[in-house]
């Protein structure tokens, strides 16, 4: 197992080791899509312009969604880092969101009030930029691990045919609520994260629905995909299909 996931590190074992982790809360849901949908929209985040410019669209632009590769590990293809834009005013904020945040780190930041490294988490974080809002990484072949600050979100896809899923999320958090102000903030981040996720599902299944129609043969990875082209040659190499160029680092 420690050979499987060595390229998280020692530090990993530290932090998720950590005794302050309790379970929040999380969903679980069927979905008429291939599982690897699922997967592919968590590593990459060109999509975020588009798909989520209602909610998180513009805090996190595209461009601040950074892919990553790790052609020869064995359990982690690849993931995403994530910051806040340059302009912390940009995008689409709530009175509510912009209120929620001024009593704790909701998921996702409205602003960038405080550093994000995490607590305990020391060689964790893959670097500790101070508009840092996230990592995450492609855990092989159907987990996706979020990394906060004191914030662990873990998405399970498990195929119960080719074109029908289950997705399941859980919430796990360091710091206990103690007053009305923090349970304000983690209920917000919850009902916001629940809008941005649902952004995701749905689009899996219309994707999944292009794919069906038959009008789709082939598809190409752009430079944005590189983690894509990572979990797809982890996938194919484990079936035993040959792929057909090797993933760039």
């Amino acid at each position: 197992m420690h050979e499987y996931f060595a390229q998280l590190g020692d530090a990993f074992d530290r932090y998720l080791a950590n005794p302050k982790w309790s379970w929040s809360y999380g969903w679980r849901s069927s979905f008429k899509a291939n599982w690897k949908f699922h997967i592919d929209a968590q590593v990459e985040g060109y999509h975020v312009d588009q798909n989520h410019r209602n909610t998180i669209g513009g805090n996190i632009p595209s461009d601040s969604c950074r892919p990553y590769a790790f052609p020869d590990s064995v359990g982690v293809p690849g993931g995403v880092g994530v910051y806040l834009g340059p302009d912390p005013t940009a995008g689409l904020h709530t009175p509510v969101a912009t209120l929620s945040a001024r009593f704790g780190a909701t998921s996702p930041y409205t602003k960038p009030e405080k550093r994000f490294e995490a607590d305990g988490g020391e060689g964790v974080l893959r670097t500790e930029h101070p508009l840092w809002v996230f990592d995450n990484y492609l855990l092989f072949p159907n987990v996706v691990m979020f990394v906060q600050k004191g914030q662990l979100y873990i998405q399970r896809t498990t195929p119960i045919s080719a074109d029908e899923c289950i997705w399941e999320v859980d919430f796990y958090h360091t710091n206990k609520i103690t007053n009305f102000g923090e349970m304000f903030s983690s209920e917000q981040g919850r009902i916001q994260m629940r809008d941005v996720v649902s952004e995701d599902l749905s689009t899996a299944e219309g994707i999944h629905a292009n794919f069906k129609s038959g009008a789709i043969t082939e598809i190409s990875f752009s430079a944005q995909e590189v983690a894509l082209r990572a979990f797809t040659k982890a996938l194919m190499r484990a079936t035993g299909q040959k792929a057909e160029a090797e993933v760039a680092a």
